[in-house]
């Protein structure tokens, strides 16, 4: 079931239990017993769902009984009623359950259970990464995420970590790692240390820079000498997007890289990171003999709007080749000349004399 639907079909449970909460309390507990004992169906499941709001002791052991009845409606309105009064002997068959009914009423009482859940939960997973179980992994680990408990979240996020290399499960993974935030830094940095993958560390890097930590910085620095430049790119592009003034030197270094798209990625990654210290080195390869870095250089130089750029700019508003490349922040397919890459920055530097040059040859359009 995907995560928006079933939040949705959840918080309409939750908020139909506090709506009717009031209404079951019209009757007494014995009572609803006679409609337990007598109803038909639909009646037993609304008394079965009403044991949930009333604090009797004998409430308990009766909804016990229903976890293992053959009539599933009536099974699930127990397990939904044992949640709310949060029995502490429902717990671990509930969390069972999980594997034989995807119904979100199971969800629900494992998140009310709260952190008498978790021990189970965390069994679950265990075993449903041990059995490749991923959907159902994935669920269980929505449930923890729910709960929000501290040595669950890193279970869940050793879980997901090993989904990174699985183009099935992957973006769901990245998803759910961004959902828990920085309580998966650690497990993604202890699995990045372990694995020889540089498909495995691509992934976790990629993860990392959506999470987007500080603590990420000291495992990319790490990673900018790798032998395999896809690494490399993924680096550059993380000391973009995940800002530090130690980044400079780093990317600084990737303009001198072998690789055209490591130089690229570094280029655009000093765009975003708008440290004037990268202004002169940028300047230089308005020359650089690849098309794709001089626009780029340009690119890169209107994001810091440094006015030492204005003039050096001037001598790329005659070169009129023509690019086919992608834009950095839109990703959408651009077709360019060089010169066009020159004026936006010009217009961006906004300076006196950047602007009175575009205007002069007609470009300030």
């Amino acid at each position: 079931m995907r995560r928006g639907k079933w939040l949705y079909i959840l918080i309409f449970f939750t908020l139909s239990a506090s709506l009717f909460a009031n209404a079951y309390k019209g009757l007494t507990y014995e009572e609803w017993l006679q409609v337990l004992n007598h109803g038909n169906n639909a009646e037993k499941r609304v008394a079965l769902e009403a044991m949930g709001y009333l604090f009797e002791p004998q409430i308990e052991p009766l909804l016990l009984t229903y976890l293992d009845h053959e009539d599933r409606e009536l099974r699930l309105s127990a397990v939904w009623s044992l949640g709310q009064i949060r029995s502490l002997l429902a717990v671990e068959p509930i969390v069972w359950l999980l594997s034989s009914d995807d119904d979100v009423r199971i969800d629900g009482a494992l998140i009310n259970f709260g952190e008498l859940a978790i021990p189970y939960l965390v069994t679950k997973l265990k075993l449903n990464g041990i059995m490749q179980d991923y959907d159902q992994g994935l669920r269980v680990s929505r449930i923890i995420i729910d709960i929000n408990n501290p040595d669950g979240i890193v279970e869940v996020a050793n879980f997901l970590t090993n989904l990174l290399t699985n183009e099935a499960y992957k973006s769901k993974a990245v998803s759910m790692l961004s959902q828990i935030g920085e309580k998966a830094i650690d497990p993604l940095m202890v699995a990045f240390q372990r694995t020889y993958s540089d498909e495995v560390k691509i992934n976790i890097l990629n993860t990392l820079v959506t999470i987007g930590n500080d603590k990420a910085l000291e495992i990319l620095y790490g990673q900018a000498e790798s032998f395999n430049p896809v690494v490399r790119r993924t680096v550059a592009n993380a000391l973009g997007r995940i800002k530090s003034s130690e980044n400079l030197p780093y990317l600084i270094t990737f303009l001198r890289d072998t690789d055209e798209n490591v130089r690229m990625q570094a280029v655009i990654a000093l765009g975003e990171l708008k440290d004037p210290g990268a202004t002169l080195y940028l300047i230089n390869l308005l020359s650089d003999p690849n098309a794709v870095i001089k626009a780029f250089s340009a690119y890169a130089l209107g994001e810091i709007k440094d006015v030492r750029a204005v003039y050096p700019l001037f001598a790329l508003l005659n070169d009129t080749t023509l690019l086919k490349s992608v834009d950095p922040k839109t990703g959408k397919s651009i077709e360019m000349a060089v010169y066009k890459f020159a004026v936006e920055a010009l217009k961006k530097i906004n300076d006196p004399r950047g602007l009175d040059e575009l205007k002069r040859r007609g470009l300030d359009k």
